[in-house]
């Protein structure tokens, strides 16, 4: 006897969509939250990145959603941060590729946790009656402060970042930090998932005046920024120089190379004076010793930014002493 689609209960349930969507969902977010970040300069997909996730996860269960936010997470910081295995095992020392892959895997499944802590936020957000455009901000900022302090913290690739290469959006940090560029971001994919998952909800879209208001202020407030002090063409503008020598990490802090590590930094230097530039801007640890430390080799770099005239930015290290020496 074949039973009737009665009887096999074929029918999905609210509160339970099934895994296609919710999966699909976080890869699509995954996806473009990698596409929006640098260097790519697509930093528009920012505005939208969440919504698949939020969408396709709108009438789960809470364990669903949650799996579903830790897996889009894991999946963006695999592939953001692809590099690593090779430079734990170029650079670690005789680490094998099968364990550095384990330690991206490792930090990947932490990583991608604070984006899973979103989902009980959002999820109790919806049962308090409160739209996504308010929620999912304070949420996403929230999980991204406590990432970029805890442990040691990580602060990369915060969801304010996507916008590095509209300069109107950013001004906004100048009083808020790049919190207030990621809350922004984050209320307006909050705000199209208001408008695609409710579409006939008049009060939810009435709602949406507040987090419009808001944007228009942020945006006025980067036009208002970015004509304050302009100059004509030519004049008030910065000449800046940035150097990186060509020195391989396995041998910048090679013991019987320091000398010679440290003239090639001088020399570059010296071209970089000879463009008449206001500034100079080194990379960060370039000085194969710790300066102000290391006297003599800190001496002849100074002389040289002495006698060029010119402002230098440049990252050091330094050793500080512990109880046992």
């Amino acid at each position: 006897m074949v039973p009737d689609s009665a009887s096999m209960n074929l029918q999905l349930k609210p509160g339970n969509p099934g895994l296609v969507l919710p999966i699909l969902g976080a890869v699509l977010t995954a996806v473009l939250l990698f596409f929006s970040m640098p260097p790519w300069p697509t930093g528009w997909l920012g505005w939208v990145a969440l919504v698949p996730l939020l969408y396709t996860t709108r009438d789960c269960r809470g364990r669903v959603a949650f799996l579903s936010f830790w897996a889009s997470g894991t999946m963006f910081w695999l592939s953001s941060l692809y590099w690593i295995p090779g430079t734990i095992s170029t650079y670690g020392g005789m680490v094998p590729m099968p364990l550095a892959l384990l330690a991206l895997l490792a930090m990947a499944l932490y990583l991608g946790l604070y984006l899973a802590l979103l989902a009980p936020v959002v999820w109790a957000g919806r049962r308090l009656g409160l739209p996504y455009w308010l929620v999912l901000p304070a949420g996403l900022v929230a999980g991204e402060y406590l990432r970029a302090h805890l442990l040691t913290g990580f602060p990369w690739l915060l969801l304010g970042h996507s916008q590095w290469s509209h300069p109107m959006v950013t001004q906004i940090s100048s009083v808020s930090g790049v919190w207030g560029v990621s809350f922004i971001v984050a209320m307006v994919n909050g705000a199209v998932v208001e408008l695609v998952g409710f579409p006939k909800n008049t009060r939810k879209i009435w709602g949406l005046v507040f987090p419009t208001l808001v944007l228009v202020l942020s945006l006025g407030w980067g036009v208002k920024g970015l004509s304050h002090g302009t100059s004509p063409p030519g004049e008030g503008e910065l000449k800046v120089a940035l150097v990186q020598p060509n020195i391989g990490v396995h041998k910048k802090f090679e013991p019987a190379l320091v000398d010679n590590n440290t003239m090639d930094n001088i020399q570059v230097f010296r071209r970089a004076c000879s463009e008449h530039p206001d500034l100079i801007v080194f990379p960060e640890t370039t000085l194969p010793f710790p300066l102000f430390q290391d006297m003599d080799r800190s001496v002849r770099f100074l002389r040289e930014v002495m006698q060029c005239g010119v402002a230098a930015v440049v990252g050091t290290y330094h050793w500080t002493k512990g109880e046992d020496g």
